[in-house]
């Protein structure tokens, strides 16, 4: 018996302690009693004792008050710790050992219970492969008759941010793009393959909310252009001018250093500055644009320029299946031709092609893709 009676007490211990871990009171009078979870995008999560997990706008708390200790995560990446409390003029403070410290509503970026925001900083540290978010996607297409074609597309589009985490400023973004086009056509027995294969990355640090510097390298294999290695390394600075839900826009400008090699003549270097831009755009429900664009003006040899750009859109089938639709283009302004190629056709003939290069080499894909 006495036993029980002390679970009991125990058990409506534990309930008045979560009782008395917050308090809000709203402005149309309504009072509760519960705990904090977080506040996020204007909005106070809370749990409360009777209602369960409730979520506010910040503009109809009229006072609320923590008894356990959070942290407040202040635009630029600022962080106070203590107990919360909004008195009945809208002010908002958090109060430690040191003493108390006033801050803005418009101000926070989150806000979240001490030990929340610590675990979640335990589990920042995610092996390399981990925490990317983007998309993939793939398509292939062919054709049967007196000249057989085949193409394979595949596009990746990945971003990671480090750290990353409610309320945690990212310092660290890293981009990531693959484009790979496999294309062969054969016709009485000649086959001829066009492929583009190009992969770059680039590593940003922001300095500021808004702005960051960058390194990059990148490579690639175009055989329409008769490129068959160009390899680029730089970096620059960069902003980010738009940053909403439904659309975001970057801008760049930098330097680079090329080792380039057509097939045929040695290998070639020279510098080019780098202006860019990256965009996506929530077009609809279910249907998102993801578009970039850089222009490498050559500097060294004045008058040649290149581009990359491609534009991606995709319309969102079921859970995280896509289908999409694409335009790639790799232009430059300055090819080099190769050597004649020898082949042989059906029969044994031999037929030599004369060497070909083309400046402009652009792909309209369609395909199912994936996000993660």
């Amino acid at each position: 018996m006495l036993q029980r009676c002390l679970a009991a007490v125990l058990i409506l211990a534990g309930v008045a302690v979560q009782a008395r871990a917050g308090h809000v009171t709203l402005k149309d009078g309504e009072s509760l009693e519960g705990e904090l979870i977080k506040v996020e995008a204007g909005s106070l999560t809370f749990k409360s004792a009777d209602l369960g997990p409730l979520t506010v706008p910040l503009s109809q708390i009229s006072t609320l008050s923590t008894t356990k200790p959070a942290v407040v995560v202040l635009e630029g990446g600022k962080t106070l710790h203590g107990t919360i409390s909004v008195s009945s003029a809208g002010k908002w403070s958090v109060t430690s050992a040191s003493g108390s410290q006033e801050f803005q509503s418009g101000d926070i970026q989150g806000i979240l219970p001490e030990a929340a925001y610590h675990a979640q900083l335990t589990a920042e540290h995610a092996r390399i492969w981990q925490a990317w978010k983007g998309a993939a996607s793939a398509g292939y297409s062919l054709q049967k008759g007196a000249e057989n074609a085949h193409s394979i597309s595949l596009n990746v589009n990945a971003t990671r941010h480090r750290p990353s985490g409610f309320g945690i400023v990212s310092h660290w973004r890293t981009d990531a793009m693959l484009t790979m086009l496999f294309a062969s056509t054969n016709q009485s027995g000649l086959e001829i393959s066009s492929n583009t294969l190009s992969a770059s990355i680039r590593q940003n640090y922001m300095f500021k909310p808004h702005d960051f510097v960058f390194v990059l390298a990148e490579a690639d294999h175009i055989e329409p252009q008769n490129l068959y290695l160009r390899q680029t390394y730089g970096g620059g600075l960069g902003r980010d001018l738009i940053e909403k839900k439904a659309l975001s826009l970057s801008v760049l400008g930098g330097l680079t250093f090329v080792n380039e090699k057509f097939s045929g003549p040695p290998a070639n270097q020279y510098a080019e500055a780098l202006a860019g831009e990256r965009v996506r755009l929530q077009l609809f429900k279910g249907a998102t644009l993801d578009h970039y664009l850089d222009f490498y003006p050559n500097l060294t040899s004045g008058g040649q320029y290149r581009f990359d750009t491609s534009t991606l859109i995709g319309f969102h089938l079921f859970k995280r299946l896509t289908a999409n639709l694409g335009v790639t283009d790799f232009y430059t302004s300055h090819v080099v031709q190769g050597n004649p190629i020898t082949v042989v056709g059906s029969g044994g003939t031999v037929i030599t092609l004369p060497p070909s290069a083309t400046k402009n080499n652009f792909a309209f894909t369609t395909g199912l893709g994936v996000t993660f």
